[in-house]
């Protein structure tokens, strides 16, 4: 790839234009990348006589670092000389278009583990123009699927690409990626998964993430903590009931299963919350009535204390002690 983006224009003297000028391409990947602000290379496929086609550009603007690598741009800026790394374009004006081609697909799916630079290329030679799209866009039976004609691609991992196209790259929506990766800093393994449990509920990730971000906690290699600082991120008040009822559930499971226990005493249970959290007592202990009354936790009273214990583990409790009697008799 061309890395002398800069030509003679008409005048022949290779100068900078002066005023803004707009190209079309696709960001190739990122050099810094913060929640506000961004350093990226460009790949140019649209642009004044001034920027050979097909060059590497290096793009700096506030919204650059929100981009995932293999979204097609339209850029609007300046174009300017560092001092240190040369030509580069200052971004006053950012449009995000997608995944829109073959080749931008496939440097979109860098962002997964086990596809570099080089398997990326591979997918490009052996389906050339938008052919990618079309193979990344069907539905093949598993032993017949092409992606398996490409060296490198093993079994597993063309269901790893096709698991994660369908789930972003298919129905991209550059807002989508931008708000999860941009504004709430998440992962791209979190914003997979957050995205995966969008489409299975049939709601917007950011109202997910707004209304009901504890219930990622259903997911593989999510717990409370992780849940809790993307739902802080998203927004979420600290002393929010949900986060708080979201919590005493976790304490209450945690230290269960930590300790041998089926049920907690409900100082504990508030004692440990309020650790957790750095919250009143008074507010634990109104998230843990509403609990209660949710049906989501049970509180008995048992030699004088109150405790607090999960319904399931509860019943589960209780048959076994009247199969153990019934045994005796």
């Amino acid at each position: 790839m061309s890395r002398a983006v800069l030509s003679a224009g008409p005048s022949g003297n290779g100068q900078l234009p002066a005023d803004v000028v707009s190209l079309q391409g696709t960001l190739l990947r990122h050099r810094t990348t913060r929640s506000t602000w961004g350093i990226a290379q460009f790949h140019v496929e649209q642009g004044p006589e001034e920027i050979n086609v097909g060059a590497e550009l290096t793009v700096v603007g506030a919204t650059v670092g929100a981009v995932a690598p293999g979204a097609s741009l339209k850029l609007e800026g300046r174009l300017e000389r560092h001092p240190r790394w040369g030509l580069q374009l200052k971004v006053e004006r950012l449009e995000n278009q997608g995944v829109r081609s073959g080749w931008a697909a496939a440097n979109w799916l860098l962002r997964l583990d086990g596809v570099g630079r080089v398997l990326a290329d591979r997918l490009v030679c052996t389906f050339p123009g938008d052919q990618l799209l079309e193979v990344l866009n069907s539905t093949p039976g598993e032993e017949s699927d092409p992606l398996l004609e490409v060296q490198g691609i093993s079994a597993h991992k063309a269901r790893t690409i096709r698991e994660s196209w369908a789930t972003v790259g298919q129905t991209f929506n550059p807002d989508d990626l931008r708000y999860l990766e941009g504004d709430c800093g998440l992962t791209r393994w979190e914003t997979q998964s957050v995205l995966s449990l969008a489409k299975k509920q049939g709601v917007e990730p950011r109202a997910l993430l707004e209304q009901d971000p504890y219930s990622l906690t259903e997911l593989k290699g999510w717990g409370f903590p992780r849940a809790d600082r993307v739902a802080l991120k998203a927004g979420m008040e600290r002393e929010a009931p949900a986060r708080l009822e979201a919590a005493a559930l976790y304490v209450l499971r945690k230290v269960c299963s930590d300790e041998g226990h089926t049920a907690l005493t409900r100082k504990q249970l508030i004692r440990h919350t309020v650790e957790l959290l750095a919250v009143s007592g008074e507010k634990v202990f109104g998230a843990l009535a509403s609990l209660v009354q949710k049906t989501l936790v049970m509180v008995s009273e048992e030699d004088g204390r109150l405790l607090v214990c999960d319904p399931d583990l509860y019943l589960a409790e209780r048959q076994i002690l009247r199969g153990v009697r019934r045994g005796a008799r």
